[in-house]
């Protein structure tokens, strides 16, 4: 008890104190900003090869999915995750969105290629293209 009252009446009691604060604020931020360059930015800012930055994830992207796949085939027999795959039930779960996402495409491409035609198109016409 004598130790902690002798510790309060320090006039560097303070400083002590705030030691641990401090250096939990400044790891917190150390860590923080490691994480965004860690992933930001996705594309390479600055002038290249010398000056600038991307992030250390997408810079290396190619690489670590090559290493994931290889690991992924060494773990996992694909002839056999395939054998178990129902089909019909893929497709039965696919399918609503996949409508949806066939004609969100093709709006895009026919207004990026071709706007006026596009916009102009009957609706049974479009249909028949989404088929």
């Amino acid at each position: 008890m004598t130790n902690i009252t002798d510790f309060i009446a320090n006039s560097d009691a303070l400083y002590y104190l705030l030691i641990p604060l401090v250096s939990a604020f400044v790891g917190c931020v150390t860590n923080a900003l490691g994480i965004q360059m860690m992933f930001k930015p996705l594309d390479f800012v600055g002038v290249k090869p010398v000056f600038g930055w991307q992030g250390i994830i997408p810079a290396r992207a190619k690489k670590f999915a090559a290493l994931q796949m290889d690991q992924v085939e060494g773990l996992v027999d694909i002839k056999e995750v395939l054998d178990r795959v129902d089909a019909q039930e893929i497709s039965d779960i696919l399918q609503p969105n996949l409508k949806l996402l066939v004609e969100s495409i093709m709006n895009e491409v026919g207004m990026q290629y071709s706007a006026i035609f596009w916009e102009n198109l009957p609706g049974f016409a479009k249909n028949r293209i989404y088929s």
